[in-house]
């Protein structure tokens, strides 16, 4: 079976990283990075050249999330940075 994983991107207001249980390589999981205010968090995905292709003729991305019985709030967005307006105002 083809995968179609994203690849997490580290990224300048990223304030913590996720790493891999100690259970999975990193391979299985790797590192990601991410922004959190301890209510919101963002993280950054980058796409291959064929990911882009096939999302542009499908028109779908696909989330996993590791719950059971709840679905968090959840948002994509393909903006140039959620952080633009307070980089432009600074």
């Amino acid at each position: 079976m083809l995968r179609f994983d994203l690849t997490p991107v580290k990224f300048k207001q990223a304030n913590r990283v996720y790493r891999a249980p100690e259970t999975m390589s990193e391979e299985e999981c790797g590192s990601l990075y991410i922004f959190t205010d301890d209510q919101c968090t963002v993280s950054c995905w980058s796409l291959s050249l064929f990911q882009r292709l096939y999302i542009l003729f499908t028109g779908r991305i696909w989330v996993h999330q590791l719950s059971g019985n709840i679905v968090y709030p959840t948002a994509l967005s393909c903006e140039k940075s959620p952080f633009a307006e307070a980089e432009d105002g600074e």
